[in-house]
């Protein structure tokens, strides 16, 4: 009887250096043929990470291929918005180009021509969807 480490319960059984030997001898050819197998080994794969500028081109690319899908099945020509996520309320938007609401600047543009005709000089025009307002402001840079 053999006792290799010092417990409560012996190991017994019949040892030689000759038997140790080929049992250790043997795991480099155990691991060799788990490793050629690939598919079945549990190692994780080791692919290099992709890069964040590499991700958001193919991101973007992917959504370009996507939306001349889209746009067949909804019909006309539509455009994405995509911004940093956190950075607004609404970071996705679409944008219908066949049908753009020029509603609020054809309006804002009347208010103007209004305000030339009864104080003369340019005035400047700016609506911004984003925020919710229309700006109608006399141009003094113009006047000379």
């Amino acid at each position: 009887m053999h006792r290799f480490f010092q417990t409560q319960s012996p190991i017994t059984g019949r040892f030689s250096r000759r038997a140790l030997l080929s049992a250790f001898a043997s795991v480099p050819v155990i691991g060799a043929a788990t490793a050629a197998a690939g598919s079945l080994s549990v190692l994780p794969a080791t692919e290099t990470p992709e890069h964040i500028s590499e991700r958001v081109r193919r991101l973007a690319r992917e959504l370009s291929a996507a939306m001349v899908d889209w746009n067949a099945d909804i019909g006309g020509a539509w455009k994405a918005h995509v911004y940093a996520a956190g950075t607004r309320a609404h970071p996705i938007e679409f944008q219908n180009l066949d049908e753009r609401d020029d509603l609020p600047q054809r309006h804002a543009e009347k208010l103007a021509a209004s305000m030339r005709a009864m104080h003369g000089g340019e005035w400047r025009v700016t609506v911004d969807h984003e925020h919710g307002f229309a700006l109608i402001v006399e141009d003094r840079s113009r006047a000379s």
